[in-house]
């Protein structure tokens, strides 16, 4: 979301912030164009009223940028808020039970937009800042939720939606204190029926209501409170704390057969809170504080829920004379912490924005503990863990496609990302730098440029958390790999503007006529061959590529 959206609706609460209770009867300076449809709405309808609800105005609140935009309406039919948004921008309803309505501003840039503008942003940045998509505006009618089910299943609510109906009885339906308050946007007053506003100056989430009913409403609440708690740095209240501690269990729920979504057997379909739910609150959580996420979720029980594979890194042993930092658990947090912390931002000169990195981070030795070998047990000289990255890239592939990590919208990556790095999270840590081949590192960090930016980071979190038995953190092999890999952008002449390497001076087909051989793996091997004399500077041409096929070409 652009910064002038958020700046422009911080102009119109700034006096508010102070008193607020304080109302004027006035429109808000709304400046920015894509806001323009408030006022127009109002101009149509004079007894509309229009609110700005949720974590938009509790994001305001706390001075931090929003990026979501929910409105309620008041006093205007759905069938005309359908017939005045048309007229505005691009709009479509989401179900009539729900009565909401999806708004594309007119003024947009991209206009079939979103869609693309996302796909664009899931790749995200690495060395420039990506495009910002258009927003897409929630407008809805004032509406009620309620369930005597008590499955935990969110399409158990039974919605009742009321263009007459009070603002505060929407905002009851809310599941905490923080997000069920309100901006009316021609008074600027604040509805607060819950006591959010206090809640957010004492940094506390809270439900709305009994914790107990409102999480056996929809038992994915229980990982919002814990995504909240790690977005906005806030502890959860007691009372709410020890219902999620006890209800956690129920984010494995099945549903009763005759609940089901399909009668065709599929494990997501059964499920109360689906995978797809899991891993949008998973992703956000960890991205936002990986350490305290790691914390929390083992604390109340969720990494034995949804990722026990993680369990076992507690208590696992490593070799002290790299590792006296203590297990592989340690090691790991201590990663996750280094990724969060000043010293990766000072380095690659931004803060981590990559889920993709982050879960690489957590998983890059979740391998250890199958592959552990002791000399107590198995006779061998030291602590080993041959292949951990190997068995590490399978965890990770495993549960990334268990928990579909790759269907939430921040997460930039696919479940073959995230196991490639897992895989080659030792590459440069355990080749000496000076026997790094040109073509390892072309094909590791240049073919896919964005997964060697990804792999330069995770090599950089692990050596940041590996300190040596003599207290001294083991980071020497990134900082020489990191000096080689300069080495070779000057020798091509790689910058940020300038990054594609010189294209293989012979095809498969040039190197089969030359050395006179059919297809076959030999081909392959001599194309590999070459392409290191290539990039090692020792061939320059295609002459003096012909001559070295026909010197070597026929070897075995």
């Amino acid at each position: 979301m652009n910064e002038p959206n958020h700046a422009t609706f911080c102009q119109g609460i700034n006096g508010m912030k102070k008193t607020f209770s304080q109302k004027k009867k006035t429109m808000p300076l709304l400046r920015n164009p894509q806001f323009g449809f408030v006022r127009a709405l109002c101009r149509e309808f004079p007894l509309a009223e229009v609110f700005l609800v949720g974590g938009a105005v509790r994001d305001m609140l706390l001075s931090r940028p929003t990026k979501d935009y929910d409105f309620v309406v008041r006093n205007v039919p759905i069938t005309a808020l359908l017939r005045f948004f048309k007229k505005h921008g691009t709009v479509r309803l989401v179900g009539k039970k729900f009565g909401i309505l999806k708004f594309l501003p007119k003024m947009s840039k991209m206009g079939s937009g979103t869609e693309r503008g996302q796909a664009q942003i899931r790749f995200a940045k690495l060395s420039q800042t990506p495009p910002e998509p258009d927003p897409v505006f929630d407008i809805a009618l004032p509406r009620t939720e309620h369930t005597d089910a008590g499955t935990g299943h969110y399409r158990d609510f039974q919605i009742k939606t009321d263009h007459r109906l009070p603002i505060e009885e929407d905002l009851s339906r809310r599941d905490f204190t923080i997000n069920a308050l309100a901006l009316n946007l021609k008074t600027r007053e604040v509805i607060d029926p819950f006591g959010g506003v206090a809640d957010i100056k004492k940094k506390i989430i809270r439900t709305v209501g009994k914790p107990q009913a409102r999480f056996a409403e929809d038992y994915s609440r229980i990982l919002r409170a814990v995504r909240f708690a790690c977005q906005l740095g806030f502890q959860i209240e007691q009372e709410t704390l020890e219902v999620i501690r006890k209800k956690a269990k129920f984010l494995n729920k099945e549903m009763a057969p005759e609940k089901r979504l399909t009668k065709k057997i599929d494990r997501n379909t059964m499920r109360v809170v689906a995978y797809e739910i899991i891993a949008r609150e998973i992703v956000k959580t960890f991205v936002a504080d990986p350490v305290r996420a790691l914390d929390m979720y083992d604390d109340l029980g969720i990494i034995k829920l949804l990722i026990p594979e993680l369990l076992t890194m507690k208590g696992c042993p490593q070799e002290k004379r790299w590792h006296s930092e203590g297990d592989v658990w340690t090691h790991t947090r201590l990663a996750l912490s280094v990724l969060a912390g000043k010293k990766f931002a000072n380095e690659f000169g931004e803060k981590n924005n990559s889920a993709l990195l982050t879960f690489a981070v957590l998983f890059h030795d979740a391998g250890k503990p199958s592959t552990l070998q002791t000399p107590e047990t198995h006779g061998t000289d030291r602590i080993r863990t041959h292949g951990h990255d190997r068995a590490g890239a399978e965890i990770a592939r495993h549960v990334a496609d268990r928990l579909r990590l790759a269907s939430a919208a921040e997460f930039d990556g696919t479940a073959d990302d995230l196991a490639w790095l897992v895989r080659n999270h030792l590459l440069v840590l355990t080749t000496t730098v000076d026997k790094l081949r040109s073509r390892t590192i072309e094909k590791y960090f240049y073919d896919d440029p964005r997964r060697g930016a990804l792999l330069q980071r995770l090599v950089f979190c692990d050596s940041s958390a590996s300190i040596q038995e003599s207290g001294r953190v083991g980071i020497q092999g990134y900082y020489a790999f990191k000096k080689r890999r300069h080495a070779f952008e000057k020798q091509h002449n790689l910058t940020l503007r300038k990054h594609a390497l010189p294209p293989p001076l012979l095809d498969g087909d040039a190197i089969m006529r030359i050395c006179a051989i059919k297809p076959g793996p030999r081909v392959g091997e001599l194309r590999e061959l070459l392409r290191e004399e290539q990039l090692s500077g020792r061939i320059k041409t295609r002459r003096q590529a012909g001559a070295w096929l026909r010197c070597n070409g026929a070897q075995s």
